[in-house]
């Protein structure tokens, strides 16, 4: 009576149109590929125990630019690079040493000269401070004040680049976390349906609807379903470690992560040229001032070496007092005048270390080049992956339309006894694949536009 029952339900389920002599309607796919909004709204959790902490984009950045090692170097560079540039001024500013002494000896102080107490054997004890002022260095030390200000350029550009290079990997690592948690909503669905169908197909084998094989590739899709659902489990755990370990979290935190609304989609590669892109990047990106200012630095060194060659002029005075039986005529003395200072010859240092840093300012100005060249190159790579994770995201989401209606027509086959379960089961994985596509087709795409943000350094047109 029960094997009646199913058949007669069965029968009447061909009552559609697709099975009552008439043309099944062809699917249309959507005309644009819109993103599916719900698979970008909503918290993540990352665990099934409840979260120590809730996350948005923003305070993962905030962290890991908190905690980031390298980060903390390049600031201690700069702070280091900051110090040099105020210890270069000092070359214009006087010097003032002081110095004292206490002893006895038969022979009296250098200003006593030789006076009636030569011989004698008394103690005594001086005082002297000593000032000395440079008066003109033939600009030496402009030159060395030049080339401090461009290495604190420089740093500062440097740890500028570091903190963009960390915020991009901060942000690829964000979006895999909530990818790969997406990735594993959708092997659950899948797994939910193959164990829906691997009942169906049980209650059909055991009413002799189906043969015993329909099971047993049930029984195996299924169990490559679990193994999917666990693959996906373990992508997400590394991705979370992943995210902890670029943050700079020295241990473990269950988190919950909280998307942004995808402004990211505003931003479409046909509004943007591949040239323009490129010259605001040249301009734009703190690599390319980190070289210029590393080319000034080496060219003021250059010219501080040269000048070299020149004599430099300085005025010195000194005045001390001696004690305590010095005659008071002598127990004061002071002196100041002007003198000069020139190395005639140094043993070809100096034309060595000009040749050097000669040699050193042609160098920096070939990695100016490497440098352009590889700015181009991040460039146009990150332009041509936005591109093509624009023309990925429709193909994925066309694919998913129609894996939708293979499924609905494979569903109604099967249960009217045309369709087989290998045409079933093939429907469903292509479902479940194409759902799967489409998920990682539009974090692709988000990491693409962050990608370009970071190659160009400036807002993107389209940008919030």
């Amino acid at each position: 009576m029960k094997f009646e029952i199913m058949v007669l339900c069965c029968m009447w389920i061909p009552a559609l149109p697709a099975f009552a002599g008439r043309a099944a309607p062809v699917p249309v796919p959507p005309a644009s590929a819109a993103p599916a909004r719900w698979l970008l709204s909503g918290p993540v959790v990352s665990s099934t125990q409840t979260p120590q902490a809730v996350w948005s984009i923003s305070d993962a950045l905030k962290l890991a630019l908190k905690n980031n090692p390298n980060l903390r170097a390049a600031r201690t560079n700069y702070e280091a690079a900051q110090a040099a540039l105020d210890e270069s001024y000092g070359v214009y500013l006087p010097t003032l040493d002081v110095s004292a002494q206490a002893e006895r000896s038969t022979l009296p102080a250098p200003s006593a000269g030789l006076s009636g107490i030569l011989g004698q054997n008394n103690p005594y004890a001086d005082g002297m401070a000593e000032v000395r002022q440079t008066l003109f260095d033939f600009g030496k030390g402009l030159e060395r004040i030049r080339a401090a200000k461009s290495g604190l350029l420089s740093a500062r550009e440097r740890y500028l680049a570091l903190r963009n290079l960390i915020k991009l990997s901060t942000e690829r690592s964000f979006y895999n976390v909530a990818s790969a948690e997406k990735m594993v909503e959708v092997a659950k669905k899948g797994l939910a349906k193959y164990e829906e169908t691997y009942r169906d197909t049980n209650l059909y084998v055991k009413t002799g609807v189906r043969p015993a094989f329909d099971l047993t590739q049930s029984e195996v899709q299924l169990s490559r379903a679990q193994l999917n659902l666990i693959s996906a489990k373990n992508a997400l755990d590394l991705a979370r470690i992943a995210l902890l370990n670029i943050m700079g979290m020295t241990r473990q935190v269950r988190f919950t992560i909280k998307e942004p609304a995808m402004q990211t989609f505003d931003v479409r590669a046909e509004s943007m040229r591949l040239s323009d892109l490129t010259a605001e990047a040249l301009m734009a990106r703190p690599e390319m001032r980190a070289a210029k200012a590393e080319i000034s630095a080496s060219r003021a060194l250059l010219q501080e070496e040269r000048l070299e060659y020149f004599p430099t002029f300085s005025a010195d005075a000194w005045s001390g007092r001696f004690l305590p039986d010095y005659p008071s005529s002598l127990r004061t003395a002071y002196a100041f005048g002007v003198g000069a200072t020139w190395n005639l010859f140094d043993g070809w240092q100096t034309a060595s270390r000009v040749r050097e840093l000669r040699a050193r300012l042609g160098s920096e100005k070939a990695l100016f080049n490497a440098e352009a060249e590889q700015v181009v190159a991040e460039v146009a790579s990150a332009y041509m992956n936005l591109v093509r994770a624009e023309q990925s995201e429709r193909v994925a989401q066309n694919s998913l339309f129609f894996a939708k209606e293979n499924l609905n027509y494979a569903q109604l086959r099967y249960t009217n006894g045309v369709g087989t379960m290998l045409e079933l089961l093939t429907a469903e994985t292509s479902l479940v694949n194409a759902q799967a596509d489409f998920v990682q087709t539009l974090y692709r795409r988000a990491i693409a536009v962050a990608s370009l943000r970071q190659a160009v350094n400036v807002p993107l047109k389209g940008e919030k």
